[in-house]
């Protein structure tokens, strides 16, 4: 009990700029996209309607920030994160619905999924992720699922050396994976497809004790 209500006070002072470096500005704008501070079948965002008011600007001190250019965006079709494009309409109104039935029964995660490979899940989890993201009042993790053909990072055209599995296995802390692809109060945790994955990975406590931070955390 005193560590989960640690693990609470600790996400309140992140998003209060105690940790985090959280400065006075609103607004939901991407990050400089001319600057690069760095050296599934199963997606699943993970969002937060953050009640105490949270409003600021984040400062990003450890998570790697990788922004792609605009063109990218729009090659990739990630119209979320295009300017005044009348195309990211559907997902604004998707994000509405979504936070409505979230906040109404209290619920911190979404899982976008479907029964086939192909069916979008990737672009619909990352453009909903980067709508929920314009909204001022809540921070956003994206967490690529799909182990064995992750998409997440590639639809912003971001490499990565490390991913999910290598985190279950004890290799890397969590920090050393996440990634800022340019927007505010957006994360991605990344996955990195492995030809020695097994789905058994996922139900093991290591996973849990990931979730559990994860959601206590945003």
């Amino acid at each position: 009990m005193d560590y989960i209500q640690r693990a609470i006070e600790k996400a309140r002072e992140e998003r209060q700029g105690k940790i985090s470096g959280l400065s006075d500005n609103d607004g939901a704008k991407p990050i400089d996209r001319s600057v690069d501070h760095s050296s599934a079948n199963v997606n699943a965002a993970v969002a937060e309607s953050a009640d105490d008011g949270f409003s600021g600007s984040i400062d990003y001190t450890e998570t790697r920030v990788k922004a792609p250019d605009l063109q990218t965006l729009r090659d990739n079709r990630v119209v979320a994160g295009l300017p005044h494009a009348a195309e990211a309409e559907p997902y604004r109104q998707l994000r509405t619905q979504v936070l409505q039935k979230m906040r109404a029964n209290n619920w911190r995660t979404l899982a976008i999924t479907s029964p086939t490979a192909d069916a979008g899940k990737t672009l619909t989890a990352v453009n909903l992720a980067v709508s929920l993201s314009m909204e001022v009042n809540q921070t956003v993790l994206l967490v690529d699922l799909d182990l064995r053909n992750p998409g997440v990072l590639r639809t912003f055209n971001i490499d990565t050396e490390y991913g999910l599995v290598d985190h279950l296995r004890g290799e890397v802390s969590v920090p050393d994976i996440l990634v800022n692809p340019g927007f505010e109060r957006l994360v991605i945790l990344p996955g990195k497809a492995d030809e020695n994955y097994t789905s058994e990975i996922l139900s093991t406590p290591k996973m849990r004790e990931l979730v559990t931070d994860l959601v206590s955390r945003y």
